[in-house]
């Protein structure tokens, strides 16, 4: 009987656990800016200490702009 009440401590101490932290999460405020769109413009400027290394870095920029996006739009955290 001891152990089957151990076990459920357990087991309800992990759940505590996560319900706590999304109730951290649903706690924090709002920030009433949240639900507007954004517009970002990316450009390549030529000669830029060697275009293609230019060019490379904005793409891995968007690349992580539109990842962190969809990520957000998705309902992440």
């Amino acid at each position: 009987m001891a152990e089957l009440a151990r076990e459920e401590v357990a087991a309800q101490s992990q759940a505590l656990d996560e319900l706590s932290s999304r109730l951290k999460v649903l706690l924090l405020p709002r920030d009433p800016l949240d639900e507007r769109n954004i517009m970002l413009e990316v450009r390549g400027v030529p000669f830029f200490f060697g275009c293609l290394i230019a060019v490379q870095y904005l793409a891995e920029s968007l690349l992580v702009h539109a990842c962190g996006a969809a990520r957000l739009s998705s309902g992440w955290p």
